[in-house]
């Protein structure tokens, strides 16, 4: 698939992920990924700063020949949630829930920015520039996929990606989505399952409305209606190279896709709790980043679902987020943070080893091997 040596891609996986990962993947025939959601691409050098991560990717490579295996993800979804700042009384509510969690540490100075602005803002408010420049910079790398989460971006974007050579996936939680994306002309479809951590992608249907089908019900779904015409990738809960093999069985599975396997290497940015608190369950919250994600159900989360039991209104998506990381920093403890796992959390591999390693491990399951 896609001319890869091993039909595996890493997870995005925002604020974990980085170059020497996703280089690491890539070296060992998968396909690595490099998140851009972070990326403001409204600023004057946003695209400047995604050359210079495309860039440093290729330098990371054994081979120059494996340059376009990449995959570049955005978030895409509806800017409208954006559209207005926080209210005086969802900063209010914000401070009655997170003053307690970070043992009631003065929170009255921190600010509401927005982040993770969505790749729709730049296409339909530009500036237009940037937009221009973003969709020539791919072209001119091409890395074989550009990937969505959230939502699917514009008839333009998917024309002048794909008319390029670079195909189009975009993550789904529903057959509707599915059918959705798929009416757009995209190549490729990530079944999220509910399995999944991090972010969960659902754009169709409210977080009250969503079916949360597991990854293996989801992608037997898609895969029986457009597995014979496009890609279709599962994503969520797999965990080792008998898991991957099962999901390549499925007629019309074409990838799949794991993350949380390499939470715990050298090469991620995930601090050593995770390695510490291998017992800890999984949990859905959204009053962390003001989207619904899964992660680890730590004591400080705890305290966040407890002191949020009313479902109290809070900042929307990406200003709430920035509150929460500018708070992390200003209490000073990094166990008080948002560890975004899926459920195989407890039976993590890894301990600290290469990802390259951790890769050859699940190639050697997959094969039978282990």
């Amino acid at each position: 698939m896609l001319g890869l040596k091993y039909p595996i891609f890493q997870s995005p996986m925002a604020g974990i992920s980085t170059i020497k990962l996703a280089s690491a993947i890539t070296n060992s025939g998968g396909l690595g990924a490099i998140p851009l959601a972070a990326v403001d691409l409204r600023n004057p050098d946003a695209i400047e700063s995604i050359r210079g991560q495309l860039d440093s990717f290729r330098s990371h490579l054994d081979n120059p020949e494996l340059s376009r295996n990449v995959n570049l993800n955005f978030f895409c979804h509806d800017r409208s949630i954006q559209a207005s700042s926080p209210t005086a009384k969802q900063i209010a509510n914000w401070k009655t829930v997170f003053t307690p969690a970070f043992n009631n540490h003065d929170l009255s100075k921190i600010e509401f920015p927005i982040s993770n602005v969505s790749f729709q803002e730049l296409e339909e408010s530009g500036p237009q520039k940037n937009y221009n420049s973003l969709l020539e910079l791919l072209a001119e790398y091409r890395p074989k996929v550009v990937s969505f989460h959230f939502g699917v971006p514009s008839q333009k974007t998917i024309d002048s990606l794909q008319s390029n050579g670079i195909d189009v996936f975009v993550s789904v939680t529903s057959l509707a989505e599915a059918k959705f994306a798929a009416s757009k002309g995209v190549r490729g479809l990530t079944c999220q399952g509910f399995e999944a951590g991090g972010h969960r992608g659902n754009f169709l249907e409210s977080t009250s409305n969503d079916e949360n089908l597991s990854t293996y019900v989801l992608t037997n779904l898609v895969a029986r209606e457009f597995g014979k015409q496009l890609y279709v990738v599962p994503a969520g809960g797999i965990m080792n190279g008998r898991d991957i093999d099962n999901y390549l069985s499925l007629p019309g599975v074409s990838a799949v896709q794991v993350g949380t396997v390499f939470l715990d290497t050298k090469e991620s940015l995930s601090n050593g709790y995770i390695s510490k608190h291998r017992e800890l369950p999984t949990t859905m919250i959204s009053s962390i980043s003001g989207k619904t994600a899964r992660c680890l159900r730590t004591p400080f989360i705890e305290s966040v679902i407890k002191n949020n039991k009313d479902d109290l209104d809070l900042p929307p998506y990406g200003y709430t987020y920035s509150a929460f990381k500018s708070a992390v920093k200003a209490a000073g403890n990094p166990d008080n943070g948002f560890f975004l796992a899926g459920q195989g959390f407890p039976v993590l591999k890894g301990n600290g080893a290469g990802a390259a390693e951790v890769f050859q491990e699940l190639v050697d399951e997959m094969k039978g091997k282990l």
